[in-house]
C-alpha cells in the first residue's frame, strides 16, 4: 500500500510538468514550421527582378518589401517620365519560385485589395 501511494505522489508531481513540457515542444514545433515556411518563399530581391523583367514599363523602379497581413510582398513603383502619375503599390503572393498572385495597383495612400480566395485543390 505504502508503494502504491508513493506511486500516486509521484505521478501527481510529475502531470503538471509533463503537460508543461508537452506545451512547450508543441510551440516550437508551431515557430519552427512557420520559420520554414519563410525560407520557402521567393526573397524580396529576386521578386524585384523577376517583376522588372515582366512588367512592360521601363524604368520602373519597383521595390518589395514583406507584407504585414494578407500577402506576402508589398510592392511599389513609379513609371520614370510619367510626372503627373501617382507612386502605386500592389501586393504579390509567392511560392518557393515564382509569384502566384498580384494585386490590382492602386495609389500608395489606398489600401491594397486583399487576396483573391483559391478555388479548393489548387
Amino acid at each position: 500500500m505504502g508503494i502504491g501511494i508513493g506511486l500516486l505522489y509521484a505521478l501527481w508531481v510529475l502531470i503538471p510538468r509533463i503537460g508543461g513540457f508537452a506545451q512547450f515542444i508543441m510551440a516550437q514545433e508551431h515557430e519552427s514550421h512557420a520559420i520554414i515556411a519563410s525560407q520557402r518563399k521567393l526573397s524580396a530581391p529576386n521578386l524585384e527582378a523577376m517583376l522588372a523583367r515582366d512588367t512592360p514599363v521601363t524604368n520602373a523602379q519597383i521595390h518589395c518589401e514583406p507584407a504585414q497581413r494578407d500577402w506576402d510582398y508589398v510592392c511599389t513603383y513609379k513609371a520614370a517620365g510619367l510626372r503627373s502619375q501617382p507612386r502605386l503599390h500592389f501586393g504579390v503572393a509567392v511560392d518557393a519560385m515564382r509569384w502566384v498572385q498580384i494585386s490590382p495597383a492602386v495609389p500608395v495612400e489606398a489600401p491594397i485589395p486583399p487576396p483573391r480566395q483559391q478555388p479548393a485543390g489548387r
